[in-house]
């Protein structure tokens, strides 16, 4: 350290720590003088160990102060002895394709937080997560850690099937329905990987689905929805009985498209769906059939104002939309207090959405009018959604498979069948003699009356 008694330098007066008067190990005596070089105040300390009482140690640490006070105060200043090491460079960020499989995840999921939903994009994370667990559960803290040493193109397919038997073996009680979900947004997170040639592969392309039981919504009937009807009207829920209707027309989705609808998505003929609440992420519009237009003008829904929420929690329009599950439990408690919620049931206001897709196709036969109305891309995928719930397209054809006729011979055969049983007769196929629409080949099933 020099002096320049000159100038004064920036610093900082020394302090003392007397570890509360232990004489048993050093005092520190602790300043910052400033470093010519380096052009920062650095802090420097002094050991004080000289003095074999508690007063002795007090005097020499009074005495070492006061001298680097002085030091200080008459331009006291310090320096580099060695050459001042080179300025830190910014590491480079690595290429995608030297991603680790924590840097691909942390890429990807800030990809798909503005992309998708919110739901989606937090069950992502989830099963993501799960498997960076099985990767690191040997080694979860260490910086070493596989998750954050392997390259996300080092997973290969036998890597991926020790992952799923792992999931199937040592998870224990997981359902195949998880074990699926966790699997499918797997094999999309390297989709997304391959598209952009970081990977080649796929590696779950080999992995298939296991058998999960469907969980599609029941579709309410004509009957029920009648019942359902007088029950809110008399309980006074009409916003409920609304909610359930708009769903049966528009088929939206209750929870994420028409609960958050606005008074201003609803246009002169059709509702608009709005990008931040659709499910394909593009703004979409459904047409406004004549039975929910006379709701809308009944309840003067276009009076409001634009911005008011279509659904609040004060029965009306306002300026607030309400939570996720309120109107699922109004509904609950009607199904229960009508005995309506069994155990081969998964009743729910979404359940008025299939009732609505059964009602208008039945009505109008029109597969394109019902792809329009639930905004599907495909008309396969109409299909599918349709054949769920035991519509097809091909009814009519069916109609001209022939019919099985079953007729009486006489034979004896029948008369050795133990009493109280329904014999049935020796089979034989002619052509009927009933004029039919379907076509001449009619088969008739005939049982003998049970004998008495």
């Amino acid at each position: 350290m020099q002096q320049d008694p000159a100038k004064t330098f920036p610093h900082k007066l020394p302090e003392l720590n007397d570890y509360d008067g232990d004489i048993s190990q050093p005092w520190l005596i602790t300043y910052y003088a400033w470093n010519i070089d380096r052009h920062f105040k650095q802090r420097k300390r002094v050991k004080v160990s000289e003095g074999t009482t508690l007063s002795d140690r007090r005097k020499r640490a009074k005495a070492d102060m006061k001298e680097i006070k002085e030091f200080l105060e008459n331009g006291g200043y310090t320096f580099d002895k060695e050459p001042l090491p080179p300025e830190p460079q910014p590491e480079s960020a690595p290429t995608e394709d030297q991603y680790t499989i924590n840097q691909a995840i942390k890429h990807y999921n800030t990809y798909c937080e503005k992309t998708l939903k919110r739901k989606t994009y937090k069950s992502y994370q989830s099963h993501l997560r799960r498997w960076v667990k099985y990767l690191d559960r040997k080694n979860p803290e260490g910086e070493d850690r596989p998750s954050n040493t392997l390259r996300v193109s080092d997973f290969d397919a036998k890597a991926v099937q020790q992952f799923c038997d792992f999931l199937i073996i040592e998870e224990g009680k997981i359902a195949n329905r998880t074990y699926n979900n966790i699997t499918d947004s797997l094999y999309t997170f390297y989709e997304f990987w391959v598209s952009r040639q970081v990977v080649v592969k796929n590696p779950l392309d080999h992995i298939k689905d296991l058998t999960a039981r469907s969980e599609k919504h029941t579709p309410f009937n004509r009957r029920q929805a009648k019942l359902l009807k007088e029950e809110m009207l008399e309980r006074g829920e009409e916003q409920l009985w609304l909610f359930c209707s708009f769903i049966y027309y528009t088929f939206a989705r209750p929870n994420e498209e028409i609960r958050l609808m606005k008074i201003g998505d609803i246009k002169a003929k059709t509702i608009v769906i709005g990008v931040k609440t659709s499910k394909g992420n593009r703004q979409e519009s459904v047409r406004i059939p004549p039975g929910l237009e006379a709701l809308i003008q009944q309840y003067h829904l276009r009076d409001y104002s634009p911005n008011y929420y279509i659904f609040s929690k004060s029965g009306q329009p306002g300026p607030s939309f309400v939570p996720e599950k309120w109107f699922w439990k109004k509904l609950r408690a009607i199904l229960t207090d009508l005995r309506m919620l069994l155990p081969d049931t998964s009743y729910s206001v979404y359940s008025f959405k299939p009732f609505g897709v059964i009602e208008l196709y039945n009505a109008c036969k029109d597969i394109k009018l019902v792809q329009r109305q639930c905004r599907h891309k495909d008309i396969s995928t109409t299909d599918k959604y349709m054949r769920d719930y035991g519509l097809f397209l091909d009814d009519d054809e069916l109609s001209m498979f022939p019919v099985l006729d079953i007729v009486p011979t006489g034979n004896s055969r029948s008369s050795k069948l133990p009493a109280n049983t329904c014999r049935p007769y020796w089979l034989q196929i002619r052509q009927s003699s009933v004029s039919h629409t379907i076509g001449p080949s009619v088969v008739k099933l005939a049982f003998s009356k049970p004998t008495k």
